[in-house]
């Protein structure tokens, strides 16, 4: 890896964490909704009286508005605690550096320093505006876009990814 700039630096914004949050309780609120629309149909099917087509489909759509509004109250949940934790946690508001070597990923911080091995490494993945190297579903360290001074350092931090990613992880990132 030579002549590859490898390293980062910036401050968490709110939106950074929030975009996290969303990503990580994703699955958990789809599984709430799926479950509670199924609960709530069959709740509603039973209670009405009438013709059984009739019944199904306004059964479905109280159930579809009642689900609606349990995603909007998750949703809700996640943000505010989004911004409870970012306004109380000085750590996510003080500059973090990233740094990519052949040891691993390097992650220093106000009073931290944190060495992540690549075989530690349980997934790279590549969004929009953000890189997220996972370990073992209970740490993911989040690399924004806007802390790269240029789009030739993404493309240079993707290549240094993906050249130092160890087999056992799963990679995600765009081509070029």
């Amino acid at each position: 890896m030579e002549n590859i700039e490898t390293e980062v630096q910036g401050v968490l914004t709110f939106k950074d964490v929030h975009t996290f949050m969303r990503l990580k309780m994703q699955r958990s609120i789809k599984r709430v909704a799926l479950f509670s629309f199924l609960l709530l149909t069959g709740f509603f099917i039973s209670w009405s009286q009438g013709h059984w087509l009739v019944n199904i489909v306004f059964s479905v759509m109280e159930a579809l508005l009642y689900t609606f509004f349990l995603w909007l109250l998750c949703r809700l949940f996640v943000y505010m605690t989004t911004r409870l934790t970012y306004a109380k946690n000085r750590h996510l508001q003080s500059p973090i550096t990233y740094q990519l070597s052949s040891e691993g990923v390097i992650q220093k911080g106000k009073n931290a320093y944190l060495l992540l091995e690549w075989d530690e490494l349980t997934s790279i993945m590549e969004r929009e505006e953000h890189f997220f190297l996972s370990v073992y579903r209970t740490k993911i360290f989040i690399v924004p876009k806007h802390f790269f001074s240029s789009k030739e350092q993404v493309v240079n931090y993707r290549k240094a990814l993906d050249e130092f990613a160890g087999s056992r992880t799963k990679v995600d990132l765009k081509k070029g």
